[in-house]
């Protein structure tokens, strides 16, 4: 088995930056090219522009200011929903014995299936 040396600092943050060089590189490479359209991966500039005039315009911060409230009001309807119920399942036998089915039956559903049904449960 061949373990890793560690590196330092200054290596490890080239080494960050070389390999987002290369990405945007790449990047750069499949759209001026046309190996990739526009409509599935615009070019760079396009995005850095975009970016500008959402920030400039004031559209970007209230965008991300919406999304994290949705992240954060579901991570705590999450918590405030699986706490007490696993904490139930780890104390009451009975409970376990009633979710058992229910628990056995979702356990095997890849986490991707939820996602159309979600969609028809909650709308985009």
């Amino acid at each position: 088995m061949i373990l890793e040396q560690r590196i330092s600092k200054t290596r490890y943050g080239i080494l960050a930056g070389g390999g987002l060089l290369i990405s945007l590189l790449i990047w750069v490479l499949l759209t001026f090219t046309g190996f990739i359209k526009p409509f599935f991966l615009p070019p760079p500039e396009k995005v850095f522009l975009a970016f500008i005039s959402l920030t400039v315009k004031g559209g970007l911060m209230s965008d991300i200011a919406a999304s994290m409230y949705r992240i954060l009001l579901g991570s705590f309807l999450s918590l405030a929903i699986a706490l007490p119920v696993g904490i139930a399942l780890g104390v009451s036998k009975r409970f376990e014995a009633f979710t058992e089915p229910l628990i056995a039956f979702v356990r095997y559903i890849p986490p991707s299936a939820f996602i159309p049904l979600a969609i028809i449960w909650f709308g985009i």
